[in-house]
């Protein structure tokens, strides 16, 4: 058993032309104070293994590992126990090719990345896709909406997306396209694509063309018609959800939609670190001002074309310009698919309320009983998170109404 005082080296040295069945074995009992361990290798062959087990690392303990050149399929087990404070592990790594670090804690760690190859900062061309080689058809996306999610690596320039849609029918169909940060998310931006009629299965693509800033990306369609069939297949990983409009919200699904998405930009995983690892998302706003007219059916609700996305309402003015019967004609706001005006509110009602009594966030902007001019503003501070849609109510049994809706609202882009 070797002794000696504690800055003592014990000089161990291997010289042979290669090393092929010889195991190497160093088990150690107790390390005292101030003891360093380096590790230098020039070079590891093909399909080695090394395995470093510690149970306790104390405080103010340093390790040092230095590798010149590792061959392709070595891998590298380090398993720690316990570790102390003011521990440090130095890993020197000289590499031109891409190679992965996974590390795993219970408590988190400060991970510093020295320095990052010019490469990570290149513009990158890529493909983000999960799908197999065989297909089933979902032909019910009039029914149940469909997506497929991927939760990271996303971040760059979103050029072109690509679903795989087969349409037996004799007409022409339309899908339309969401993409969001998130599953249940607003839309960040929406397209539209049209199959062919009698169209075997084949990729279709649109182009957003725009820079995604989230790390992560939804993808749903929806058809205005049945008969549209998305492949998909049923391999792991999973990645689909789906909202069937009889039952939501959104649910995990053991399938994998056929959609691929080309990008350009960010290299996964470029980001350097220090101290804790915090996405942090700086989206842009889009304001819009939207002006609608609206030919209301008799005891019907019309709303305008519905704004997807996250934002907030900014103002919105209900106008009628002619002789209607106004406690018959009801103003309405639909925030995430829910009311959020009184529900049988009328014009007249609003305005016998607001003359006696004020109502912050709501005023009348004009109310002429001789020319048939009656406004109504609406300024509450209203954010919606997935859908935005304005409209009106007509109570009458027998008569059409028309009225117009000017609104502003600013989104997330």
């Amino acid at each position: 058993m070797p002794t000696g005082w504690a800055d003592y080296t014990y000089p161990i040295t291997v010289n042979a032309v290669s090393v092929d069945v010889l195991p190497f074995d160093i088990r150690i009992t107790e390390v005292t104070a101030g003891v360093t361990f380096d590790v230098h290798i020039e070079s590891v062959d093909a399909d080695v293994t090394f395995n470093v087990s510690i149970a306790e690392v104390a405080t103010g303990v340093t390790f040092d590992i230095r590798i010149t050149e590792v061959a392709a399929g070595v891998t590298f087990n380090v398993n720690i126990e316990s570790v102390g404070t003011d521990v440090t592990f130095n890993v020197h790594v000289e590499s031109a090719e891409t190679f992965t670090v996974n590390i795993q804690t219970s408590a988190g760690a400060n991970i510093v990345i020295d320095k990052l190859t010019v490469g990570a900062f290149t513009d990158t061309r890529r493909v983000l896709e999960n799908q197999g080689t065989e297909c089933r058809y979902h032909c019910g996306l009039y029914y149940e909406h469909v997506g497929k999610f991927f939760p990271r690596g996303c971040r760059g320039f979103l050029d072109t997306i690509q679903i795989w849609f087969e349409n037996p029918n004799i007409d022409d169909r339309e899908a339309y396209v969401h993409v969001t940060p998130y599953v249940g998310g607003g839309d960040i931006w929406s397209g539209t694509l049209v199959v062919g009629a009698k169209t075997a299965l084949a990729p279709h693509p649109v182009h957003p063309k725009i820079f995604w800033s989230f790390d992560s990306m939804f993808i749903w369609v929806e058809t205005p018609t049945d008969g549209l069939c998305l492949a998909y297949d049923k391999g792991e990983p999973y990645d689909c959800y789906e909202y069937a409009l009889e039952a939501p919200p959104w649910r995990p699904s053991p399938l994998r939609p056929w959609i691929k998405v080309w990008m350009n930009g960010q290299t996964v995983g470029d980001i350097p670190v220090s101290g804790t690892l915090t996405t942090v998302e700086v989206p842009g706003l889009t304001t819009t001002r939207q002006e609608v007219y609206l030919n209301v059916p008799p005891n019907s609700e019309l709303y305008d074309t519905v704004q997807r996305g996250m934002g907030e309402v900014l103002i919105v003015i209900f106008s009628v310009t002619s002789d209607v019967v106004l406690s018959r004609l009801r103003p309405r706001i639909r925030i995430d698919g829910q009311q959020v005006l009184p529900f049988n509110a009328s014009m007249g009602n609003w305005y016998a309320q607001l003359v006696s009594e004020n109502t912050p966030g709501i005023t009348i902007g004009r109310w002429d009983t001789t020319t048939h001019h009656y406004t109504l503003v609406v300024t509450l501070p209203l954010s919606f998170k997935e859908t935005l849609e304005v409209g009106y109510y007509n109570a009458d049994m027998e008569t059409a109404y028309s009225a117009t809706i000017g609104y502003t609202y600013r989104k997330i882009s």
